[in-house]
């Protein structure tokens, strides 16, 4: 988006020039077809986000689990989603603890105590998810665990025909909708 060229160079980008300066022997400017092409990335980036939230939040994770090891992805990649999964709960429950006595103490009253409260919370936040990460260590040694985690699922899942149908054909007119778009 952002380009720069020497000055004797200047009338092979002015047609493609928004905006520029000039600095020295060199013309910084902004491309026409280079910010067409970042907005391009951009809401590419914006659909593929949104999408991953609405995955996220709307499909239980032992499912998205289930799924990846239906496609065979491999076990160690869907062990440590498992765990980071379990552990972002343990450190929130943890922070919660330990600012909610924080704050009940007057913890964080003023500026400068705020600032001493959080370095304290980030130091035993750290020391204590050590600790949980070693107790569930040892649960698993104790349980005599070897291989992969294995995550419950209630129920196979089968396809009715009509959400199949719903799929394909939703797919066939957004492939359709994107040619059409580039003819």
């Amino acid at each position: 988006m952002v380009n720069g060229v020497l000055i004797h160079d200047l009338s092979k980008v002015q047609l493609d020039t928004l905006y520029g300066l000039t600095f020295g022997q060199f013309y910084i400017y902004v491309s026409h077809h280079g910010s067409l092409q970042a907005w391009a990335i951009f809401t590419r980036a914006l659909a593929s986000v949104s999408c991953l939230y609405f995955l996220m939040l709307t499909v239980p994770f032992t499912e998205i689990l289930q799924t990846l090891r239906y496609l065979r992805f491999p076990v160690l990649l869907t062990d440590l989603l498992l765990l980071m999964y379990r552990f972002i709960f343990i450190l929130l429950n943890t922070a919660n603890e330990i600012w909610t006595a924080q704050n009940s103490r007057g913890g964080y009253r003023t500026w400068r105590s705020w600032m001493k409260s959080l370095a304290i919370l980030i130091g035993q936040l750290l020391q204590r998810t050590l600790q949980r990460y070693s107790q569930f260590s040892l649960g698993l040694e104790a349980r005599g665990f070897v291989g992969e985690f294995k995550v419950w699922h209630p129920r196979r899942y089968h396809p009715q025909t009509r959400y199949i149908i719903e799929a394909i054909c939703g797919c066939i007119g957004l492939i359709g909708l994107e040619f059409w778009r580039n003819a």
